[in-house]
This record gives structure tokens, sequence and C-alpha cells, in this order.
């Protein structure tokens, strides 16, 4: 699956 930095930050938005 390839993901953007992006939608990285929807999916874990606790990770920053």
């Amino acid at each position: 699956m390839m993901v953007s930095s992006c939608q990285r930050r929807l999916w874990l938005p606790r990770e920053r």
C-alpha cells in the first residue's frame, strides 16, 4: 500500500 506522509498523519495523528 503506497501511503503519503500527509495520509499517514490522518491515520496516526498521535504519532507526532
